[in-house]
């Protein structure tokens, strides 16, 4: 899977093939750390937290924004795709 953060999408097919293939690289990164990686000590925004719970921050973090994209469709008349979590 190639995924180019770099990108700049152009149109809505184009964006959600970016969204799906950032999507899919997060879940393979994070699935692919082992328990030893998760308990690793990491220096971030939130300061010295493991990694495990930076993956907890950016989940959070996602459910935020989907939060409010989903009542900006639902605002524009639009029913949302239907959503299944990591």
């Amino acid at each position: 899977m190639d995924f180019d953060a770099s990108a700049t999408p152009q149109t809505k097919a184009e964006m959600k093939e970016f969204i799906n293939n950032a999507y899919d690289y997060g879940k393979k990164t994070i699935t692919s750390l082992t328990e030893a990686q998760l308990s690793e000590k990491i220096d971030s925004f939130a300061g010295n937290i493991t990694r495990r719970q930076m993956v907890g921050l950016v989940d959070n973090h996602t459910t935020h924004h989907r939060g409010a994209a989903i009542s900006y469709i639902r605002s524009n008349g639009i029913e949302p795709p239907a959503f299944r979590g990591l």
